[in-house]
């Protein structure tokens, strides 16, 4: 069923209460074909992929391009950078690819570039929220096995989440200090949850292994997009943004994909319950935004689009065309699966042809974006191929759309992002200073960034923001036909 097409116009509706969410199903995966696999062969002629013969091709246009009226800097609302320093104790082991650190990267390099004033910081406070919009979202008997979890760490181990509102505040700073202390270590947890009984709830498994504390970190991180939400509706116009949020994978009774509780999903329910809204969550994570959709797959105020590489060789392995919602919600989740190694022209032409038919249908009165980051060239999970330049368009769109459809109600999350010290600063650098109407064509990644940083990573750290122009994928061709059917079955459904 079609959303309503009058959605601009109607009237304020008394609160329903939400319906039951379906469970998403888990396909198996196997290696993505390599770059190589269908290029052009000896001669001129494109190689047959493993589908047979491609279709007409699609060629985009270069990114970027004047698609809307120039804003002017400074137009709209104000932004908040959301962040509390305790958000790195989100951390699973040394080992584990998901670290919070990384917040400490991109903190100093905002400080460094002096794009951040202190009256744009506001910290999240969890002594000022209970847990009843968190279990909106989560069962009851999961959050408690969550938080049995996290009590079996070190004995005698201090609340990690300060009980009274402005402690904690501090943006950055944390130092090396910070990152020694949240060092994991492995343990059980205490009765009445037996490890056989967690692993049910998806907790210490190898993507979500249990830590000390987990549950006040991973309410920290609900706190803190619930924060954002709030902001958004109590100040017209404005932006926020939250980077230690955008963990899309949770399920109401299951961690999964490195996410204890799902943040995003928590701070639309909110959203619905509070203030009746139709909301916009859009997905840029390389992953498939699955709990997000799952959790609202039977609401139709929530329309959820998920721009990702392909779930055959990827986590989570959902995400294909055809899962587009049940009952009155079908047709508002939207996937647009991507071939691996897609680069930056194709995803973003694609990307805006989506986002600009999603918004004219659906009307949102709000939006909430993740930014995952790790559809990055480098990042050492995914398979895709996109370059800071497609992160500095990606939130300039979302940007421009969010003010021209919905008021400027914009509330922007992380997410995904495994090159930590390469990809993710600059990457959500680009994504605040869009939000914060500082937008950045390129800069120089200040010596103060790189003197701190350069002797803890493992490769050298890039100097620009902009990263250089890659070597083409060989297999460009095939990929951006293959491309061109997905996008063509996605307008279809959003005719």
């Amino acid at each position: 069923m079609r959303p309503s097409e009058d959605a601009g116009a109607r009237e304020t509706r008394p609160l329903r209460p939400p319906s039951p969410e379906p469970p998403s199903s888990r396909p198996g995966r196997t290696d993505p074909p390599g770059p190589n696999v269908g290029a052009p062969e000896p001669g001129g002629k494109a190689a047959p992929g493993p589908d047979g013969p491609p279709p007409a091709p699609f060629s985009p246009k270069p990114w970027p391009r004047p698609i809307w009226p120039a804003r002017p800097v400074g137009s709209g609302g104000r932004a908040v950078l959301i962040h509390h320093p305790d958000l790195i104790r989100y951390r699973f082991h040394d080992e584990h690819p998901f670290d919070q650190r990384r917040l400490l990267l991109v903190l100093d390099l905002l400080e460094a570039l002096g794009l951040v004033a202190p009256e744009e910081r506001l910290a999240p406070d969890p002594s000022a929220w209970d847990e009843e919009p968190l279990l909106r979202v989560h069962g009851a008997r999961y959050v408690e096995a969550v938080k049995a979890a996290g009590r079996g760490g070190r004995a005698g181990t201090p609340p990690l989440i300060p009980g009274t509102a402005g402690e904690g505040t501090e943006m950055a700073g944390a130092g090396d200090a910070a990152v020694d202390e949240v060092e994991a270590e492995p343990h059980t947890a205490p009765a009445p949850f037996s490890a056989d009984a967690l692993l049910d709830y998806g907790l210490g498994t190898e993507d979500v292994p249990i830590f000390p504390g987990m549950h006040e970190v991973a309410f920290l991180t609900v706190v803190g997009a619930l924060t954002g939400a709030r902001y958004i509706m109590d100040h017209p116009g404005h932006h926020a943004v939250f980077l230690g949020g955008g963990l899309h994978h949770a399920f109401p009774h299951k961690a999964s994909g490195f996410c204890i509780y799902n943040d995003a999903a928590v701070a639309i329910r909110y959203l619905l319950d509070r203030y009746d809204v139709r909301v916009l969550y859009i997905d840029t994570d390389a992953h498939h935004g699955d709990g997000v959709q799952a959790i609202f797959y039977r609401e139709p105020r929530v329309m959820t689009v998920s721009i990702h590489e392909t779930g055959r060789y990827l986590f989570p392995g959902t995400g294909h065309v055809t899962e587009r919602g049940e009952g009155p919600a079908f047709g508002t989740k939207v996937n647009v699966p991507l071939e691996p190694f897609t680069e930056d022209d194709d995803y973003l032409a694609i990307l805006e042809r989506v986002l600009v038919a999603a918004f004219e249908r659906f009307r949102p009165d709000v939006v909430v974006s993740q930014h995952g980051v790790d559809a990055h060239r480098y990042d050492p999970l995914t398979h895709l191929a996109l370059s800071t330049r497609a992160y500095r368009a990606i939130p300039r769109l979302i940007h421009t759309l969010a003010d021209t459809y919905a008021g400027g109600r914009w509330l922007a999350l992380g997410g995904g992002g495994y090159d930590l010290f390469r990809v993710v600063p600059r990457a959500w650098t680009f994504l605040w200073a869009e939000a914060a109407h500082r937008p950045l064509v390129d800069a120089e990644v200040p010596a103060v960034f790189l003197d701190r940083w350069q002797k803890k990573a493992p490769v050298p750290l890039p100097r620009r923001l902009l990263d250089p122009p890659f070597p083409p994928i060989p297999r460009r061709k095939a990929i951006r036909e293959k491309n061109a059917v997905v996008l063509k079955r996605v307008l279809e459904f959003l005719r």
